[in-house]
């Protein structure tokens, strides 16, 4: 017998649907079969039922399975869509031999052959040497996906974590070495004839936070000298080399800075100190065997492919999931930036993927999209290309519109006077960074060449810059904005605050040049939060037009859509689904592991108020009842963010309203960015999960090293 109610909802369900046929394995048409049980006033626990058992694909046995994919319209269905067939959870694709459990044989040169036969053979000398040679190149300015300078951070990064002792066996530093950071000043100045005191500064409160250390002990003295001294061997190394990357300039080196490469250096030895404990007690590799970190190369002649060939022909020999698995994750964690090999307690190939940053503080940004990447991501996730091309494509006219803001912040640049009070600003340390980038801009050094000028200060360098800017200008070209706008923002945008006006009162901040500096970053920002407010206008007002957000305060697919976005750049479906002891995040000296991000989410969002995530009796043998629990309640958190968090029109934020009643949350931001003809949107953490998460991974980092400790 027929069921009315689910005839009715059907019909409805199709009639919405653009093709007239619902697929339970699309989120979109899930969200418009939740719209269509909605108009008709159907009861909660109802609807709740049903899309729960439409979304799990749950069968007693194969023959229930191929029934109802018969069932389906063309009895097809996608071959990874997840189902569980009498408990145990698989995918279409597998019950079908549609997946079958054979990879790509790699066609190897005869180095990745080496290192494969070797691997098998349970040796890392071959994997080792190649690591050796890829240093040696990265030292040279060869760069892997992040560019030259992070390629060579990473490098020495990797060179830290292998061959650096521990903490307590590195050599201990004088009193000397101590006095010097402790007593460290700035350059002398009218105000400061001796300089300024200048420790600590804002990063060194940072990793001795992290350390758990007071910054003024002698425990915190001891840890920062040794890196100084680290650092410093290492810069002396690269200086060595004339043709090393330390050497190149722009982008595609260190241009000689001293202080750019010590930055790197000091952020190198904290992640590598940290790494060394990391992977001994949160990694599932065993640390008791052989064991090497590598920079990943996965190019065609790396040896991340001779790792692959490895895994797969381990996991055909064995036939052991794990191999599989391992083999699946170089793929799935492709974003890693470097990996630890080794094996595990039973001596099967074991990684351990690290994706890298420099900032203790967690402020770098994670991913960088474009909005055509971002438009395929809302296809995927099956909100159909309707949604997919209106969010993309406000987010595009945003980013045009932030180009045209910053051409206009160029040119306004070329007219601004360049007085006394301007230079003072830039001479000074917060502007070296800057006023570096022009200095290593090789076509701006080619033409003050041709053109025989000779500056001897810094006002004439600033009159330079504007004569050159306002001639490319004049012949239709489009100067970079850095640093030939960036350089009279960052001075509008410095000069502004009361604390910095207090700080330096010999600076007449109301002085022509900083004036009109600062009214070119206040124009700016004011464009930049106008165009952040039409994207979200856009998005929201699609929604408004099909009834979101509901009666339930859930989001509207193009919200969700957008949301969904963020949320990949982020990584944030993969850190959620799990991977803790075979992924982490090492930023600086901290490192985040997926359970920081997950818990982090569930508890400032409040998805995890009265609904904990559910843990197994034994974690080394969950029950498959038990697999299905995590698994429902992880995809429910997913689920939870897409539907719940806002956009803020203004900052650019994804936020949620706390579950205490405490304002909103930013948990991640976009940035918008241009570079040439390409637009870029930059993803950050917001300040509320930063806060969570360092919490978090300090409370772990203290309970484990023996830094600090007796």
């Amino acid at each position: 017998m027929k069921n009315p109610i689910i005839d009715k909802i059907l019909t409805e369900w199709a009639y919405r649907v653009h093709d007239g046929s619902p697929d339970p394995t699309n989120p979109y048409h899930m969200v418009l079969l939740e719209r269509s049980m909605n108009g008709m006033g159907l009861p909660r626990r109802f609807k709740t039922g049903l899309l729960q058992r439409l979304r799990e694909l749950e069968f007693n046995d194969e023959e229930s399975f191929k029934k109802y994919k018969s069932d389906l319209k063309g009895g097809e269905i996608r071959p990874t869509t997840k189902v569980t067939i009498g408990g145990k959870e698989t995918t279409a694709g597998e019950i079908e031999g549609d997946e079958e459990d054979k990879f790509e044989v790699l066609q190897l040169n005869q180095q990745q052959q080496q290192i494969s036969d070797d691997l098998d053979n349970g040796n890392l000398d071959e994997i080792t040497k190649s690591q050796d040679n890829l240093a040696v190149r990265r030292a040279k300015g060869d760069a892997g996906a992040g560019g030259p300078v992070a390629s060579q951070g990473e490098s020495v990064f990797v060179e830290g974590a292998n061959k650096l002792p521990s903490y307590n066996n590195l050599k201990p530093v004088s009193k000397q070495e101590k006095d010097q950071i402790k007593n460290r000043r700035t350059n002398p100045s009218k105000r400061y004839p001796q300089g300024k005191p200048n420790y600590p500064n804002a990063e060194e409160i940072e990793m001795c936070e992290t350390l758990g250390l007071d910054p003024i002990s002698d425990d915190a003295l001891e840890y920062l000298a040794r890196r100084e001294r680290y650092s410093r061997q290492k810069l002396e190394e690269i200086k060595k080399d004339p043709d090393s990357v330390f050497y190149i300039s722009g982008s595609k080196g260190f241009s000689s800075s001293e202080d750019a490469y010590l930055e790197w250096m000091r952020a190198d030895f904290d992640g590598a100190m940290a790494l060394k404990d990391d992977i001994d007690k949160n990694s599932n590799i065993d640390t008791s065997k052989p064991h090497t970190v590598l920079q990943s190369d996965d190019t065609p002649e790396g040896h991340d492919q001779a790792i692959k060939d490895h895994l797969r022909k381990k996991y055909e020999e064995t036939k052991d999931p794990h191999y599989k698995r391992q083999l699946e994750l170089m793929d799935k964690i492709k974003f890693h930036d470097t990996f630890a090999i080794g094996q595990d307690s039973e001596g099967r190939t074991q990684i351990y993927h690290i994706s890298n940053k420099k900032a203790t503080d967690i402020s770098d940004p994670h991913n960088n999209t474009s909005p055509a990447r971002r438009i395929k991501i809302i296809q995927e996730a099956g909100f159909g290309p309707q949604v997919a091309i209106r969010v993309g494509q406000s987010l595009k006219n945003g980013l045009d519109a932030v180009e045209d803001v910053k051409q206009s912040t160029v040119k306004s640049s070329q007219k601004v006077p360049i007085d006394n009070d301007l230079v003072k600003v830039c001479k000074m340390p917060s502007m070296k960074k800057y006023m570096d980038q022009l200095d290593n801009n090789k076509k701006f050094m080619e033409w003050v060449k041709s053109k025989g000028i000779s500056y001897k200060t810094t006002a004439d360098k600033l009159a330079a810059l504007q004569m050159y800017s306002k001639e490319l200008t004049d012949a239709g070209k489009e100067p970079a904005y850095a640093p030939f706008g960036k350089i009279f923002i960052k001075v509008g945008e410095i000069t502004r605050t009361k604390k910095w006006q207090k700080a330096n009162p010999g600076i007449d901040v109301n002085s022509g040049g900083i004036l009109e500096s600062r009214k070119i970053k206040e124009k700016e920002q004011d464009v930049v939060k106008g165009t952040y407010k039409d994207v979200v206008d856009n998005i929201t007002e699609a929604d408004k037009a099909d009834g979101f957000p509901d009666k339930n305060g859930n989001n509207g697919p193009h919200t969700q859509g957008y949301i969904s976005t963020v949320l990949d750049s982020m990584h944030v479906g993969t850190y959620i689904e799990n991977y803790d002891g075979d992924a982490s995040i090492v930023m600086g000296g901290r490192i985040a592991h997926p359970k920081d991000i997950r818990n982090a989410l569930a508890s400032l969002t409040g998805y995890d108020k009265n609904n904990p995530e559910p843990h197994p009796k034994d974690p080394e043998k969950p029950t498959p009842e038990e697999k299905k629990a995590i698994k429902k309640w992880r995809q429910g958190l997913v689920d939870h963010l897409k539907k719940k968090c806002k956009i803020n029109a203004e900052t650019g934020h994804i936020e949620i309203n706390g579950p205490d009643g405490d304002g909103n949350i930013p948990l991640f931001k976009d940035e918008w960015r241009t570079a040439g003809t390409a637009q870029k949107v930059a993803s950050y953490y917001g300040e509320g999960m930063q806060k969570y998460m360092k919490q978090s991974i300090d409370s772990r980092r203290q309970k484990q090293t023996s830094i600090g400790k007796p």
